[in-house]
C-alpha cells in the first residue's frame, strides 16, 4: 500500500515541488528577523552611550545616589532584555536556516525520486510523516512533502 501511495506522489512530483517551494519560501522567510537583528545592535550601542552619559553625570555633578542607582538599574534591565531578544532572534534565524537546509535536501531527494517496485525502508522513513489506518482497511498516507493519499487494501 505504501508503494502505491509513494508512486502516486512521485507521479505528481513536479507540481508538488513547485507548490512546496512557494509555500516554504513564504513560511521560512527571514527578512523580518533580519531587520530586527540588524536594528538591535544599533539600539544596544545607543544604550551604551546612555550608560556612559549616566556615569559621567554621576561623576561630574552631585546626584542622589538612590535615584541614580534606580535609573542605572532600569537602563541595565532594558539593555539585558534587548541583548536576550537579539540572541533569541539569532537562534530563531539559525533554526530556520537549518529547516531550509533540510527542506532543500528533501526537495533534491524528491526531484530524484523514481517509481519504486520494492519496499525500501529508507524511502519509507525519510518521506512518510504518518500513516492512518481506517476501519475499511484503507490507509491514509501523509508525506512530509504535504502530499496525502488514501489507498484501499486489495482483496
Amino acid at each position: 500500500m505504501f508503494l502505491k501511495a509513494y508512486n502516486e506522489m512521485i507521479k505528481t512530483k513536479d507540481h508538488l515541488i513547485t507548490n512546496l517551494i512557494e509555500a516554504v519560501s513564504k513560511a521560512l522567510d527571514t527578512s523580518s528577523l533580519d531587520k530586527q537583528i540588524e536594528a538591535l545592535p544599533n539600539e544596544l550601542k545607543d544604550m551604551n552611550k546612555e550608560f556612559e552619559l549616566l556615569v559621567k553625570m554621576n561623576t561630574t555633578t552631585q546626584q542622589d545616589q538612590t535615584i541614580w542607582r534606580k535609573k542605572y538599574a532600569e537602563l541595565e534591565d532594558i539593555y539585558k532584555n534587548k541583548e536576550a531578544e537579539l540572541n533569541s532572534l539569532i537562534i530563531k534565524k539559525n533554526e530556520i536556516k537549518l529547516k531550509v537546509n533540510k527542506f532543500n535536501i528533501f526537495i533534491e531527494t524528491l526531484k530524484k525520486g523514481e517509481l519504486i517496485t520494492d519496499f525500501d525502508e529508507a524511502i519509507f522513513n525519510f518521506n512518510l510523516e504518518k500513516a492512518i489506518a481506517h476501519k475499511d482497511k484503507s490507509i491514509t498516507f501523509k508525506f512530509y512533502s504535504g502530499f496525502e493519499t488514501t489507498v484501499k487494501a486489495e482483496e
